[in-house]
């Protein structure tokens, strides 16, 4: 699953959608919100989605070439989002949890470094 939304993030969900018999471990990062000093009230996220989508389905794409992972999610939210709201999460299933940890931190860090999203604090 891969997806930019407006809409709430539902772990879960995605975690379940994860599962397979050959899963022995699914490993997952959710981003939320937090109170900063130059966060009054929240975030307004932007992106430019089509560029993003296209970086997104790359990242996923390398990812399963560089990991023994079996499948990958990574879901970004837009929109204005106040302080503990869900802003991103990421989620790797593997036959072994090394390989899963090892790719929702490095699809962490490319999403972070790559991907056309814009911050505001609010």
């Amino acid at each position: 699953m891969i997806s930019i939304q407006n809409e709430d993030i539902s772990p879960e969900e995605i975690i379940n959608a994860l599962r397979a018999p050959e899963a022995g471990a699914v490993v997952s990062f959710l981003g939320v919100v937090r109170r900063d000093p130059d966060v009054a009230s929240g975030l307004e996220v932007e992106a430019y989605e089509e560029m993003a989508m296209e970086r997104l389905r790359e990242i996923a794409k390398a990812a399963k070439k560089r990991f023994e992972i079996l499948d990958i999610a990574i879901v970004h939210r837009i929109g204005r989002l106040a302080l503990g709201d869900n802003i991103t999460f990421i989620a790797s299933s593997a036959a072994h949890r090394s390989d899963a940890f090892a790719a929702t931190e490095w699809v962490l860090e490319e999403v972070k470094r790559t991907v056309p999203l814009w911050k505001k604090e609010i």
